[in-house]
């Protein structure tokens, strides 16, 4: 009776830690959703409408507007920096004045945003020398969104967002789900 007992306990020890990775990392793929939500949010309904085709010609007055709005209406504890890129890899805008107009090849990542259409996410590799004025961020989730002109240009927006902020997201889903996990554990110890 002990060993089965004793095996018994063993087996819910390995399911309750399978079940504690999988529940950890469904909380943060759920955190790495609001945050695409939230990118596409502010994608669509702050930028998207303040993209003036001058804006593709480094129009300052254009420029002006959408930088208005970036910085009072976006950038803040959520979100730490915007850019906007055309499809071969130059930067048109950014609330970080001193990188606008170079260009980088993009990643794979932002290829697939703007084959889809759909927003992408990856943690921010800060080592990339378009990422420099990033680096005292710290740890950064990047969320890649194509968004339009009013001409119908295809841009990409990148919003950067402190990965703490994931992490935080996670934590509370995580905290809403372990209630359940405890109380399903005690049943099955009971059992």
């Amino acid at each position: 009776v002990l060993g089965f007992a004793l095996s018994g306990l063993a087996a819910l020890a390995l399911i309750s830690i399978g079940v504690i990775y999988f529940a950890r990392d469904t909380a943060t793929d759920e955190a790495i959703s609001d945050s695409i939500r939230l990118t596409e949010v502010i994608g669509r309904g702050l930028v998207e409408p303040m993209l003036d085709d001058a804006i593709l010609t480094g129009d300052q007055d254009a420029l002006q507007r959408l930088d208005e709005v970036v910085r009072q209406r976006v950038i803040g504890s959520s979100v730490v920096r915007i850019k906007l890129w055309t499809e071969d890899g130059r930067i048109v805008y950014s609330d970080e004045p001193r990188i606008v107009g170079q260009q980088y090849p993009l990643s794979e990542d932002d290829l697939t945003a703007l084959e889809t259409g759909e927003a992408e996410a990856e943690i921010s590799d800060l080592s990339r020398p378009e990422n420099v004025f990033e680096r005292p961020f710290d740890k950064l989730l990047e969320v890649y969104l194509p968004v339009h002109t009013e001409g119908g240009t295809t841009l990409l927006l990148e919003a950067y967002l402190p990965y703490s902020s994931v992490s935080s997201s996670a934590s509370v889903i995580w905290r809403r789900f372990m209630p359940a996990f405890v109380a399903g554990l005690v049943v099955l110890a009971i059992v």
